[in-house]
């Protein structure tokens, strides 16, 4: 199978409000190519630090602007995931590290937990690969 692969150099700042640290980390990322409906797909379906993406992202729910399932507990398809995503302006073609989809995830936003994986697991891989190939279905 093809693969990819990118190394990362990425600036960390963490403050505890009276101490700030900072450190350069190189995240190397390599994986087979992805493919949405296998690699991409079940992220948004799947316990994400104990939180299902689709609990939210559904129509009536609280991020229904951007919704992955059809129903509570009913995740949507990969095809209609993949329309929504490709629709909602969340993927940065020209700077696929500071893609939403990518970066939500880790920060949060005003409704939105953090943390729900880190730069450099397997999500976050399998997110980025598949951005950096493009973001193909």
């Amino acid at each position: 199978a093809a693969t990819a692969s990118i190394v990362l150099r990425l600036r960390v700042i963490a403050s505890d409000g009276v101490l700030t640290s900072t450190a350069n980390v190189n995240v190397t990322v390599s994986k087979p190519t992805t493919n949405y409906t296998t690699d991409i797909h079940p992220i948004w379906t799947t316990n994400l630090g104990g939180v299902q993406c689709a609990t939210c992202h559904r129509p009536g729910g609280i991020a229904s602007f951007l919704p992955l399932a059809t129903n509570v507990g009913v995740p949507a398809n990969a095809a209609t995931t993949y329309a929504t995503i490709q629709a909602a302006g969340v993927i940065n073609s020209g700077s696929s590290c500071s893609s939403l989809i990518l970066t939500m995830p880790i920060t949060g936003g005003a409704t939105m937990p953090s943390g729900l994986f880190t730069v450099g697991d397997a999500n976050y891989q399998a997110i980025l690969i598949w951005l950096l190939q493009g973001a193909p279905f």
